[in-house]
């Protein structure tokens, strides 16, 4: 997440990059302040593209600062004992890999196992399903389902969105803790991607 924070990678668009800009810029929102960004990658088609809003300058990719609420830095968190709450790191190209491989796109040993983790156990909240840390839903005004995972560490926000029928995933970074605006983001993305059905 980091490095792609610091480097904001642009590549050509899958889609509607209008709309990718405007989803993001709502997600920012009026929280905008010099030195937040977020990261988009999208999985569609087999073919993966990683844009960058915002900018972020810093010297080392490892040192980008985490952001509160209010868009104000945070300390950065170095957690060595608890490697799931923040010492590990990803890109989004990482988990565009990640999202592959829950989609069925790439070769791997943990086929049946990730498949597994996404396997709904019991009724969450409304509608929603939840499996080992995967959320089921369908989008909203559709019959589309999805997977999703979210979190966010200290300043940091991210969520990961599949949807297996249609091959498709959706990752939103972002190095300030706007929450719901970055869960949005990710659901309106894969709203105006796919189909209602």
């Amino acid at each position: 997440m980091l490095r792609s924070l610091v480097l904001l990678v642009l590549s050509a668009a899958v889609g509607r990059a209008d709309t990718l800009g405007d989803l993001a810029a709502k997600a920012l929102g009026d929280k905008r302040k010099p030195g937040i960004g977020l990261v988009v990658g999208v999985l569609r088609d087999g073919k993966s593209t990683v844009r960058g809003f915002g900018k972020v300058a810093t010297p080392r990719p490892d040192q980008v600062p985490g952001h509160d609420a209010d868009g104000e830095p945070t300390d950065f968190r170095d957690f060595a004992a608890i490697e799931g709450c923040g010492a590990l790191r990803s890109t989004a190209d990482d988990l565009l890999k990640y999202a592959a491989a829950n989609l069925g796109e790439a070769d791997t040993p943990l086929k049946t196992s990730l498949a597994d983790a996404r396997t709904p156990r019991r009724d969450s909240s409304g509608s929603s399903r939840i499996g080992l840390f995967w959320v089921t839903m369908k989008l909203p005004k559709s019959e589309v389902e999805i997977v999703r995972h979210n979190g966010g560490t200290g300043g940091f926000r991210s969520m990961l969105l599949v949807c297996p029928e249609h091959k498709f995933a959706v990752v939103v970074l972002c190095h300030a803790e706007f929450g719901k605006r970055i869960d949005r983001l990710a659901i309106d993305l894969a709203v105006s991607f796919l189909p209602a059905k």
